[in-house]
């Protein structure tokens, strides 16, 4: 198969050597015979001086910014039947050309493979943890859930599958791109997304505009690629409002708890509570964030490490229908996290009342897991799980329609 990689760069002088350094070094070392080609992407930079020193590297320019016109510009210059698309800031590991090869061989119907990232320059041990357990959890859940998922910095694709499907949409200018890609190839063929096809990168964007603000950004462009076939925002900018937020993070820790369910359940008898329990709190998650989102959080940096370990604790809850204990447990943390959350909020001196309701209602969960877990210790673990949800239920009974809790007038988005 004669294969072309094809590295869109936009003022990419930073990375783009390096890129170019690893690739063509594993292609030597597996000799490999691969077209090189680094679309220059309207850069004001050195990139294209950078990458133009490299023998071998065909650059082409595209005047015209925008990363799916430099993907279309790519598939027209490329003479490969198989193009291979790379991000100007991601390293070539020699595993890569194994996979690629035995997998199309093994799987003829196949038009496109793609593969997660892994990340060479978190800063420190907890974006790694964080960026791993995302992709470890998210790829096979969206995947499971959808069918097809290309991650545009690093896939393959038969040449014949891109322009049969009619080339890249570049109204598109960044988010939802690739998850367009991976709908529309799909049509005309197997489109295939493997753990371990993975490509070193830089994890850049998350430390510059923050790890959860652009997980929720490619999440949401990512179901809304997938319902309504076009990107959630059409530029490199994000920006959600609280409802939207709310409705995002809610509907990705449903699709979690579904897959978790469904994968995870082989005694319904015994995971039933626990399971209505996950639904009645991802209901109460969609109007907490709606509320509380709108109350400004002054301490940007923990508010950050918070909301990544209450994220930690809703999937741990999702994948841990079968076991009550570790179900309690995982409430507990949720609890506990989310408690501490709203007491430095409270400690800012906004909204006292509401927040004062808030940790009161987040302490009794604390108090009903532990519990649960006392129950469990002391062998009543199915008595324990229905007891544990039977009060979680009258607890949100309570605080959406008796005294409702998230009703509080707050400031408007």
């Amino acid at each position: 198969m004669k294969l072309s990689f094809i590295i869109p760069a936009y003022n990419e002088e930073v990375y783009i050597g390096q890129c170019l350094k690893s690739l063509l070094e594993v292609l030597k070392q597996k000799n490999y015979p691969a077209e090189i080609i680094v679309i220059n992407n309207a850069s004001t930079d050195a990139t294209k001086k950078i990458a133009s020193s490299f023998p071998g590297v065909k650059v082409v320019d595209e005047f015209k910014k925008g990363l799916t016109r430099a993907r279309q510009k790519g598939l027209e210059t490329a003479t490969g039947d198989w193009l291979a698309y790379l991000d100007a800031d991601t390293r070539m590991s020699a595993h890569w050309i194994d996979i690629m090869e035995q997998a199309f061989r093994d799987n003829k119907k196949m038009v496109c493979l793609s593969g997660p990232y892994r990340y060479y320059d978190t800063p420190t041990w907890w974006h790694k943890f964080v960026l791993e357990a995302i992709w470890k959890i998210s790829a096979p859940l969206t995947y499971f859930f959808v069918g097809y998922m290309v991650l545009g910095g690093n896939f393959v694709a038969k040449k014949k599958a891109l322009i049969a499907m009619g080339g890249f949409d570049t109204t598109i200018e960044f988010y939802g791109e690739d998850t367009d890609i991976a709908r529309r190839i799909s049509k005309f063929g197997k489109s295939v997304f493997r753990m371990d096809f993975y490509i070193l990168s830089s994890c850049r964007r998350f430390v510059e505009k923050g790890l959860m603000k652009v997980t929720l950004a490619y999440a949401a462009n990512f179901i809304w690629q997938v319902i309504l076939h076009k990107p959630f925002n059409n530029d490199t900018e994000i920006r959600f409002g609280s409802a939207v937020k709310a409705f995002f993070v809610s509907l990705f820790f449903a699709l979690a708890g579904c897959f978790g369910a469904i994968k995870g359940v082989t005694d319904w008898k015994t995971s039933l509570p626990l399971v209505i329990f996950y639904a009645i709190l991802i209901i109460n998650t969609f109007f907490s964030i709606r509320c509380f989102n709108l109350v400004p959080f002054k301490r940007k940096r923990e508010q950050h490490i918070i909301d990544t370990l209450l994220a930690v604790s809703y999937l741990l809850l999702a994948t841990s229908f079968r076991s009550l204990y570790v179900f309690a447990l995982s409430s507990m943390v949720l609890y506990v996290v989310a408690t501490f959350k709203y007491i430095l909020l409270f400690s800012e001196g906004q909204n006292k009342k509401l927040l004062r309701r808030k940790i009161f209602i987040d302490a009794l969960g604390i108090s009903a897991s532990i519990l649960a877990l006392g129950g469990i210790l002391m062998g009543f673990s199915f008595i324990s799980s229905w007891i544990f949800t039977s009060l979680f239920f009258l607890v949100n009974v309570y605080i959406f329609f008796i005294k409702p809790l998230y009703s509080v007038p707050l400031p408007n988005d």
